[in-house]
């Protein structure tokens, strides 16, 4: 089996619950605004850098950040 020993897979997910998701540089919701996506937006999700709280997503327009969990689902 391919990949990296010990790392979390990136995972597919998409914008929910929301029709314009604020996608920030840190978790948290005072960090600065790295940019904005719409519902229904694919995301790679990267567990590791992830928090119990937040998502680091990543959209194919470039725009990377953190977002709140309640606001992306995960794709199975």
């Amino acid at each position: 089996m391919e990949g990296n020993p010990g790392r979390a897979p990136r995972l597919v997910g998409v914008v929910v619950n929301c029709l314009d998701l604020t996608i920030r540089k840190s978790p948290g919701n005072e960090a600065e605004v790295t940019g904005h996506l719409s519902v229904l937006t694919e995301v790679l999700v990267d567990m590791d850098k992830s928090t119990e709280d937040f998502y680091r997503v990543l959209a194919r327009n470039g725009i990377a950040g953190f977002c709140p969990k309640k606001y992306v689902a995960i794709r199975r």
